[in-house]
């Protein structure tokens, strides 16, 4: 009956001492696993995101790099309207100035509708006439400017109408950044 007692006694006393610090001990290393996966998963995120955020921060720079080389609508505009002008400045005279259509409102590269942003080639062919020296000075003139400017095709000859003049034929081409954040006013400019 001693015996029996004891061992109940040495039962009870097992579940009541021992069964809780072993549950206890298991829970805490199950704990300890998850901890360990989390904080594993945790570092993973981190460096995905500072990549992503890397790749955010280089990416807006070399947007405000190409925003700062492309005119804005209404610079576009301006550009096309003064081309006269740049000529004349140069002691050349533009006999034409045509609108490449098909060229227009073209998107660039992979940018677009879904990323808020939209950068448009605008072309146009050129008539020049004028001395060789004249023609080189207001090439020279046109890549001054703060905005890129593309000579996409170029083909002097003699004229016709002097000797010692050159006849010119380009084609220019700008891009214009019509972002969507711009007044609607030079919004309107950027659609077909």
């Amino acid at each position: 009956m001693t015996g029996a007692l004891s061992a109940v006694f040495v039962c009870a006393a097992y579940s009541w001492l021992v069964t809780p610090h072993v549950a206890s001990l298991r829970a805490s290393q199950q704990y300890e696993r998850a901890a360990e996966m989390r904080a594993e998963k945790s570092r993973l995120a981190n460096q995905r995101l500072r990549a992503e955020q890397s790749r955010l921060q280089e990416l807006m720079a070399q947007y405000a790099r190409l925003a700062d080389q492309a005119f804005h609508p209404n610079e576009a505009e301006e550009f096309f309207r003064d081309l006269a002008m740049f000529c004349e400045r140069n002691g050349c005279v533009m006999v034409s100035l045509g609108h490449i259509q098909d060229n227009v409102r073209k998107p660039v590269g992979q940018t677009g509708e879904a990323n808020g942003s939209l950068f448009v080639r605008r072309s146009a062919a050129l008539k020049v006439h004028g001395t060789y020296g004249g023609m080189v000075r207001l090439l020279e003139t046109l890549g001054a400017r703060r905005q890129k400017i593309w000579i996409d095709a170029l083909r002097i000859r003699a004229s016709d109408q002097e000797s010692g003049r050159v006849a010119c034929e380009m084609v220019v081409t700008i891009y214009v950044n019509c972002d969507k954040e711009s007044p609607d006013d030079e919004q309107a400019q950027c659609r077909p």
